[in-house]
């Protein structure tokens, strides 16, 4: 009886090995054959042109049937310095010297998957090679954007690649010329709000180029939708002021700039009429911000009814928190009119109104708005406009009551008035408006010989 059981267990044993014996011998058949497949991609990966390379910075497959077993193989070939590391990187100015090509032949069997690689190092021909490096506010890589260089010559190169983890893009094989480099993102805008953003790059016969703007950078941008109203404005009902809401602005303007960032001018978005609209959005904001564990982002924007940057308020009035991908809110404030109307002495309610805004200093901007008239203009003893906020204007160029933007201008105020088959206007000009407490009070005199039309 124990001499069987002994002969049973060495027969176990036996088989054992056998079966280990031969599970050894498949697996190394199956990584000889990987190897020599891998090998073979190499050989393939030294015959493709610098173009070809550079398309596999995001590794490709293949599958490979040999001996019955099916092998899948994947090719990647990345761009490195000479010292082995990343070249472009989103700061210094290192240069690409190889390429870094792998090849990796995978199966799988009764045991589970198995891989052997091969790699090698491929020296790039002596051609005009461009980096682009994308970071975001804090200076940190964005990797996914999509990075497109156009040659300016005719028939020239187009290349387009996604940025690395590094947030990099490395073209290589470009022939000499001056390239368009475009950076784009899906939500992402420069510091302008401009999605893509637009470079240029000088690429010569050899050695490396960045563009322009080295690194290009984009953020994540946030919005910001405005309603407006005028403070400390007596109603036709009560002689106490009250804020007014609901008030209305041909355009709204807005300027962002944080830390060593900041807008190249202002930008603004129009209601496409001349009687101006209750709701406006700011869109596309870049998240201007300040250095910080974390960083921070208040009051990075200041936003302004109308569409000249003679109207941006002082310092301190309508601004806004813009941080990477935010939605807000923010009630833009606007100075008061209170307009008082008059036809030969006489107060009335005029047909039409209007205020212009005209600057003073600065680039040539000017700025309508048609004014509703109240339902009980001739009576009321606040003013005939239905809306009295109007835009920012002054002519001081330095103090509390002036423009951030140390520009001037000046408002006039047009009223026109009809009787006895007759229309005549009259204007007030060289109006400010600074005060954002308390109405600033005007007078339009009209007469029977001012000049006929409407305003």
């Amino acid at each position: 009886m124990a001499t069987a059981l002994i002969v049973i267990l060495i027969s176990v044993g036996v088989a054992q090995g056998l079966l280990s014996a031969a599970h050894l011998s498949g697996y190394e058949q199956h990584r000889s054959q990987a190897d020599e497949i891998a090998q073979q991609d190499q050989e393939r990966l030294r015959g493709l042109s610098v173009k070809q390379l550079s398309s596999l910075a995001t590794p490709q497959s293949y599958s490979v049937g040999l001996g019955g077993t099916t092998y899948t193989v994947s090719s990647q070939a990345t761009i490195e310095s000479a010292t082995g590391g990343a070249p472009c990187t989103t700061t210094g100015s290192s240069a690409a010297a190889y390429y870094h090509t792998v090849s990796t032949a995978t199966w799988t069997d009764v045991n589970g998957s198995h891989s052997v690689s091969e790699d090698s190092l491929i020296t790039p021909p002596a051609d005009g090679t461009l980096m682009v490096p994308v970071v975001d506010q804090t200076g940190s890589a964005v990797s996914g954007a999509t990075v497109t260089a156009t040659g300016q010559s005719s028939g020239g190169d187009v290349e387009s690649a996604a940025t690395d983890s590094n947030g990099c893009v490395v073209f290589t094989g470009l022939n000499p010329d001056t390239y368009t480099v475009t950076v784009a993102a899906t939500g992402w805008v420069d510091e302008n709000g401009n999605n893509p953003l637009s470079d240029t790059a000088s690429v010569t016969g050899s050695g490396t180029t960045r563009p322009t703007n080295n690194p290009e950078v984009i953020g994540l941008a946030g919005t910001v939708n405005a309603a407006f109203s005028t403070g400390a404005y007596p109603n036709d009902t009560s002689t106490t002021a009250t804020t007014v809401t609901g008030e209305a602005a041909t355009d709204l303007s807005w300027y962002g700039a944080g830390g060593s960032q900041s807008m190249t001018a202002s930008k603004s978005v129009t209601s496409g009429s001349t009687t101006g609209s209750t709701a406006l959005t700011a869109s596309s904001l870049f998240p201007f911000g300040f250095s910080g564990t974390p960083w921070t982002y208040t009051n990075n924007y200041r936003l302004w009814a109308g569409r000249c940057l003679q109207e941006e308020p002082p310092t301190g009035y309508n601004t806004a928190t813009v941080s990477p991908g935010s939605t807000s809110a923010l009630t833009v404030q606007e100075p008061a009119l209170d307009v008082n109307v008059y036809y030969n002495g006489t107060r009335i309610a005029p047909g039409h109104s209007k205020v212009i805004f005209s600057s003073g200093t600065g680039t040539t901007c000017t700025d309508t708005w048609t004014e509703g008239i109240r339902a009980a203009a001739a009576t009321s003893t606040n003013g005939v406009l239905a809306n009295p906020g109007v835009p920012f204007a002054s002519t001081a160029t330095s103090g509390s009551t002036a423009s951030a933007s140390g520009q001037t201008g000046t408002l006039s105020v047009c009223a026109d008035y009809t009787t006895g088959g007759s229309t005549r206007k009259a204007t007030t000009s060289g109006v400010t408006a600074t005060n954002f407490a308390a109405p600033t009070v005007v007078n339009v005199n009209i007469t029977s010989t001012s000049t006929s039309g409407l305003c």
